[in-house]
């Protein structure tokens, strides 16, 4: 009889931590394109900021995309790489300004506690004065990860300076 308890708890448990771990993101889903947009832009004075991640090519742990972003005429395309590690996910995107200086953008996602931190070492006149860089809880799949990056973007940068 107790042999059986232990091995329901166990059972039980075992799926608890399982079911935490469960992957938001998976090796499939980063061979598609993804698209989305933002709605009352701070760079586009309340109009839509358009975005299209466009997938170019994996190889192992690692996948390449052009982020293609639209504000209201202007477009433009950067390059983006993305590593989808066992536990991490690690998203870079080059970001090159009107001067041809590249600055990256990093994203951190943390698959086991499912948060999201973006972080950049923008230009003085390229960064907004009250930007902060927030972190997201319980993110729950790809695009609303991307959306995230998206939004942070448009939050703490003048987009101006990259488009």
């Amino acid at each position: 009889m107790m042999l059986k308890r232990f091995i329901y708890i166990f059972v039980i448990l075992l799926i608890t931590c399982y079911s935490s771990f469960s992957q938001v993101i998976n090796k499939g889903i980063l061979e598609e394109n993804h698209k989305g947009t933002l709605e009352n832009s701070i760079n586009d004075a309340g109009g839509e900021l358009r975005h299209e991640w466009i997938f170019q090519s994996i190889e192992g742990v690692k996948s390449w995309y052009k982020l293609k972003l639209t504000s209201g005429e202007s477009s433009k395309e950067y390059d983006v790489r993305i590593r989808n590690l066992i536990t991490t996910m690690y998203i870079a995107v080059r970001l090159t300004d009107s001067e041809g200086k590249v600055t990256t953008l990093t994203s951190v996602y943390d698959k086991g506690d499912k948060w999201q931190r973006v972080k950049m070492a923008a230009y003085k006149e390229c960064l907004r004065k009250e930007a902060k860089w927030a972190r997201y809880n319980q993110i729950m799949s790809l695009d609303e990860l991307l959306n995230n990056i998206i939004s942070q973007m448009d939050t703490n940068l003048v987009l101006e300076c990259y488009m």
